[in-house]
């Protein structure tokens, strides 16, 4: 009696263990969040730049982190050679939020998603937030 019912308890387990390893499991990252970038920008100072590129499924560890704008690069320049840096037909999803990010003046925005469009970029900004 105790083997039969220790053969039943390691067989349910093994059928548990087994499904919970597949992929695509529930708590497996999206592939679309893989190939996907999140661009977050913000000004240090006044007419300042700064930004941070990542794939999607780091930015939500990357807003909640203490200190998110540490050790990010600045200026239009290096943004545009992080974009061309990304694979091409790359999507990178611009974003404002939290509120500690912001968007650079208008005319800025409007030269870099060209400039990346010219290099097979596509950057996303939310036309409700401009």
């Amino acid at each position: 009696m105790k083997r039969g019912f220790a053969i039943g308890l390691l067989s349910i387990l093994t059928v548990l263990i087994a499904s919970s390893c597949r992929p695509g499991g529930d708590d497996s990252t999206p592939p679309y969040e893989l190939r996907t970038y999140t661009l977050f920008t913000w000004q240090s100072k006044p007419g300042s730049l700064c930004f941070k590129i990542m794939t999607r499924a780091e930015s939500n560890k990357f807003i909640h982190s203490w200190f998110p704008k540490r050790n990010a690069s600045c200026g239009a320049t290096e943004l545009k050679n992080a974009l061309i840096g990304l694979p091409k037909e790359s999507t990178v999803l611009w974003e404002s939020w939290p509120p500690d990010f912001d968007y650079p003046p208008e005319n800025v925005m409007d030269e870099i998603v060209a400039f990346a469009d010219t290099k097979s970029i596509h950057v996303k900004v939310s036309p409700a937030l401009r």
